[in-house]
């Protein structure tokens, strides 16, 4: 298992839990999903390291809690970015390499409740998980 994101400290006390009792069995790497490049080299870095994936778990989640007409431009481009272009750089970056190898490969997007039902101060969440889900849908009619 590969862990990926931006604090360093956070991805260590995830690891520590997700591997209890199995040490060395996750992987922690500083990776800004926004990025593609550092995507890219992070995921072509497993590829080497550790072997072809077998699949991706997108589980970036952002938020601020903030009525939409307070939410800055730059706070929803920070939740949309994180939620929308990680789950897009991560999938395309393993099903690239997946499909040059002629490998299978799975992609499970966890999204919430409020793609469908709507939530109070949480437009620009609900929005990008929605993005994801509509990504998500075609992806699994592809191959």
């Amino acid at each position: 298992m590969h862990l990926w994101g931006r604090r360093e400290g956070m991805l260590r006390e995830a690891a520590e839990e997700a591997s209890a009792g199995r040490p060395g069995r996750v992987h922690v790497d500083t990776v800004d999903i926004r990025q593609f490049d550092q995507v890219d080299e992070g995921m072509q870095a497993i590829w080497a390291e550790h072997g072809p994936l077998t699949s991706v778990v997108n589980n970036a989640g952002a938020n601020f809690i903030a009525r939409t007409e307070d939410l800055s431009p730059r706070a929803f481009h920070a939740v949309t970015s994180t939620i929308m272009d990680g789950s897009f750089f991560t999938s395309t970056a393993a099903a690239r390499r997946w499909i040059a190898d002629g490998l299978p490969g799975t992609i499970l997007s966890n999204l919430t409740t409020w793609v469908w039902t709507g939530s109070a101060f949480v437009v620009s969440a609900a929005m990008a998980k929605a993005a994801v889900h509509s990504m998500t849908m075609p992806l699994s009619l592809s191959r």
